[in-house]
């Protein structure tokens, strides 16, 4: 992302993708068409990537594939929906009220003047995983320890506890809510709605980094030994990209 797109990405504004404009959606607007559909959904298309679609490197340089390319295999889906369905509608909602089509013999995705394809859509994607403060998919190892017998029952149930408690993550974005509102005076809960994700997660990683350099000072000060705490300043550790 270019200087000009990180500024407006901080600021909130419009990001630009050649000559399209892509309107950052705001925390309130996402929390309208729902905060799961949004990133089970919505999102998706962005982080697909082949280790998604469970195509090894060997296959990939035989056909000479692009990510681009997965969106057109019918069986790759999301639900009973097909990845192009899911990329489609996620384009809608990027540039709502735009003229798109797109164009099955070509393998195009056409928006005004703008034509995405299998050459320019990965740099697409990296523009939408900043703007909607997300990874490219990787799937998590399962552990390779071998569990003795004695124990296999109480890991499996380990596991389904896990399972469980994975079905519940959505219940962290409003703990994330009340750590912005509590620890940002600035900030309340009518205003939050205005931030763009971006800018929501933004501000949760900033106070958290800075909460933490706040605290080692302190305990510098209390009398900790100075050597053995890290106090490198709180905005040198700051991650800008999400990449």
């Amino acid at each position: 992302m270019d200087t000009d797109n990180k500024i407006r990405l901080f600021m909130g504004r419009d990001v630009l993708f050649y000559s399209e404009k892509i309107k950052q959606p705001t925390v309130g607007e996402i929390i309208d068409i729902g905060w799961e559909k949004f990133f089970g959904e919505i999102c998706i298309p962005y982080m697909v990537n082949f280790e998604y679609a469970q195509i090894d490197e060997v296959y990939v340089k035989k056909k000479n594939l692009k990510i681009f390319d997965l969106f057109w295999f019918t069986d790759l889906k999301i639900g009973t929906k097909t990845l192009l369905d899911v990329l489609m509608e996620s384009i809608s909602f990027i540039f709502s009220g735009e003229n798109i089509k797109c164009d099955m013999k070509t393998h195009t995705i056409v928006i005004n003047k703008l034509i995405i394809n299998r050459d320019n859509f990965e740099e697409f994607a990296s523009l939408c995983r900043e703007i909607f403060h997300i990874r490219p998919y990787k799937k998590e190892k399962e552990d390779e320890i071998e569990i003795p017998k004695h124990l296999k029952k109480r890991y499996e149930r380990y596991k389904q506890n896990q399972a469980k408690n994975n079905k519940s993550n959505s219940l962290e974005i409003l703990k994330t809510m009340n750590y912005i509102v509590h620890t940002q005076h600035a900030l309340n809960y009518s205003s939050l709605l205005n931030l763009t994700i971006f800018q929501f997660f933004n501000t949760q990683e900033t106070y958290t980094v800075k909460e933490y350099y706040d605290n080692n000072l302190k305990s510098v000060f209390a009398g900790a030994d100075a050597k053995k705490i890290d106090l490198t300043h709180w905005m040198n550790k700051l991650k800008i990209s999400k990449q």
